[in-house]
């Protein structure tokens, strides 16, 4: 009789380990992505110490992986 309770905790012991391990595997991974650029900030531009009244405001819609681009602000000193 206790052979066979030995045993059979021994079995779900087994499954549980198994399940576990089943488990850490699934959710465990790692990702390298290498060569690329992402960079994102803002530009408090002032003249003779005041904002400038004129805002241009753009948007990007629909924007996909992969997809880039690019706008050029020119500023004369």
């Amino acid at each position: 009789m206790n052979t066979r309770i030995l045993a059979s905790l021994m079995v779900i012991g087994l499954v549980a380990t198994a399940m576990g391990m089943g488990t850490y595997a699934y959710f465990y991974d790692i990702e390298t992505s290498t060569g690329n650029t992402f960079t994102a900030g803002t530009l408090d531009l002032k003249v003779d110490g005041k904002d400038d009244p004129y805002v241009f405001v753009f948007s990007i819609s629909n924007a996909k992986p992969g997809d880039s681009g690019s706008h050029t602000f020119t500023t004369h000193n």
